[in-house]
């Protein structure tokens, strides 16, 4: 998809178990980006939350994926698709 050359305002991050993955959440703007960690782009760009992402948090195969947000809900995404499964509030 892409790659960032400039500074993120990161909020915080979280590695798949595989170790093939990285999200990092951002303050600005409010999304949560998919990186791939052997291409160093991003391969997905979540977005679904109008607050702050306060965590995330991987399924043990590395399927799902998990965002939690000051706007009081979670998010259960299909890290491969990016598609929102399920949506808590």
């Amino acid at each position: 998809m892409s790659s960032y050359t400039t500074p993120l305002l990161q909020q915080g991050s979280d590695t798949a178990q595989d170790a093939r993955h990285l999200v990092l959440y951002l303050l600005s703007p409010l999304q949560v980006l998919i990186f791939s960690v052997e291409s160093r782009h991003c391969i997905l760009k979540l977005a679904g939350h109008s607050r702050r992402v306060a965590c995330c948090d991987f399924s043990p195969d590395g399927v799902l994926l998990v965002t939690s947000s000051d706007d009081t809900t979670a998010i259960l995404w299909n890290s491969h698709s990016g598609q929102a499964v399920l949506c808590l509030k």
